[in-house]
């Protein structure tokens, strides 16, 4: 079973954000790569199962991230401070 925890980014500037995610009730070590741009995951599991439940999450994902950038970019242009934290989402 896997399970998304949240997702992460550290420069407003980057295209990618890291998916943290879970495999059999364990956070994994690394995180997947998801490319904003071209709203897909940059990693793949050997395992076409659960390679297939993830990428049913990508555009979900995707749709939260670029939501949270627009709100960050917003803040930030009226001079509002804004921390990741602030902006972190469950999925």
């Amino acid at each position: 079973m896997t399970a998304i925890f949240r997702v992460e980014w550290w420069d407003d500037a980057s295209r990618f954000a890291l998916i943290i995610y879970s495999l059999n009730g364990r956070e994994q070590e690394f995180g997947l790569r998801l490319d904003t741009d071209k709203r897909i995951l940059v990693d793949h599991f050997d395992d076409p199962i659960i390679d297939q439940a993830i990428q049913e999450w990508v555009l979900p994902i995707w749709k939260i991230v670029a939501q949270h950038r627009m709100i960050t970019d917003a803040l930030r242009d009226t001079g509002a401070e804004t921390t990741l934290k602030d902006n972190s989402d469950v999925i």
